[in-house]
C-alpha cells in the first residue's frame, strides 16, 4: 500500500527514466577521501579522529577485531544530541565495518576499541553537481 502510494506520488513529479536519476543521486561516489588509518592496535576505547564534512555524503570505518570487546563507532553532531551508529564484535578476528550519512558540514567522531588495522574515509553523493 505504501509502496504503491509513492510510487504514484513519485510518477505525479518524476518519469519512470528520471526516478533512476533522482536515487542514484544520493549514493556514494568512487572518490573516497582518507580520514585516518591506523595499521596499530587502539586497545582502550579512544576518539581516534575528527572529520568536518565538506560535502553531503558518507563515514565509513573499517577495522579489524584483536578482542573479543572489540567496538567501533561514528558519532555526528553536538555532544548533547549526537546520532551515532555503533558495530561490536563477537570473537577476535572479526571485521567490522559501519557507514552513516551525513550532510555537509557535520563534526563526525571515530572512536573505537580492541582493534587494529583501522582505516575510515569520506565518500561523497554523487548529487546534481556541474564540477
Amino acid at each position: 500500500m505504501l509502496k504503491s502510494l509513492l510510487s504514484l506520488l513519485l510518477s505525479k513529479f518524476y518519469s519512470k527514466k528520471e526516478n533512476e536519476a533522482v536515487g542514484h543521486q544520493a549514493m556514494p561516489s568512487g572518490n573516497k577521501i582518507d580520514i585516518a588509518a591506523h595499521p596499530a592496535e587502539i586497545e582502550v576505547w579512544t576518539n581516534f579522529a575528527t572529520y568536518t564534512t565538506p560535502t553531503d555524503g558518507y563515514v565509513s570505518i573499517r577495522a579489524e577485531s584483536y578482542k573479543s570487546t572489540a567496538a567501533i563507532q561514528i558519532s555526528t553532531g553536538s555532544e548533547d544530541k549526537m546520532p551515532s551508529i555503533f558495530t561490536a564484535a563477537n570473537n577476535a578476528g572479526e571485521w567490522l565495518q559501519t557507514v552513516i550519512p551525513v550532510s555537509k558540514g557535520v563534526s563526525v567522531r571515530l572512536q573505537g576499541g580492541g582493534i587494529k588495522n583501522v582505516v575510515s574515509y569520506f565518500s561523497k553523493t554523487r548529487g546534481v553537481s556541474k564540477s
